[in-house]
């Protein structure tokens, strides 16, 4: 099995348990992350172990079972394809306090491909701007949700 892996480090000005709940809320997900398109119930409040189903748009739109494999509370979330189509989706955020009540967020996204072929077709088909592009907007579009929860919360 071949990985693909892209990390991207920002610092967000919101605290680390803003961050840790929006990115820990199944239905939060296709409200920034537009790859995925439909996010379902988790099946039980996001923790170890839980699940959950998301539509994600790899080539065409796929339903994938996505796991929960790592929770640190406000501090680490990681969600994952365990099985199914040739190319695995997976996303680990870490956060970290930094000074004036911030967030220094590290995202890694992984694709698992299983061969060669499809990781060629990965590159080529799925980020052909280049995968720094999209999530550069990702994380504003993040920004933009957290702003908007934090005025709603007030």
């Amino acid at each position: 099995m071949i990985m693909y892996i892209y990390k991207k480090i920002v610092t967000l000005p919101f605290p680390p348990p803003t961050v840790f709940k929006y990115l820990t809320t199944a239905g939060n997900f296709p409200l920034w992350l537009k790859e995925v398109l439909v996010a379902g119930k988790a099946s039980k409040e996001t923790a170890l172990g839980s699940t959950m189903v998301q539509t994600i748009r790899i080539l065409l739109p796929r339903k994938f079972s996505m796991h929960v494999t790592g929770f640190v509370h406000d501090r680490y979330f990681k969600i994952e394809a365990l099985k199914g189509f040739g190319f695995l989706p997976g996303y680990s955020f870490s956060l970290k306090p930094v000074k004036g009540n911030a967030t220094e967020l590290t995202v890694y996204v992984q694709v698992k491909c299983n061969n060669e072929k499809d990781q060629h077709k990965l590159v080529s088909f799925l980020f052909p701007c280049g995968v720094q592009h999209y999530w550069d907007l990702y994380i504003t579009l993040l920004g933009s949700c957290l702003k908007k929860t934090e005025k709603n919360a007030k």
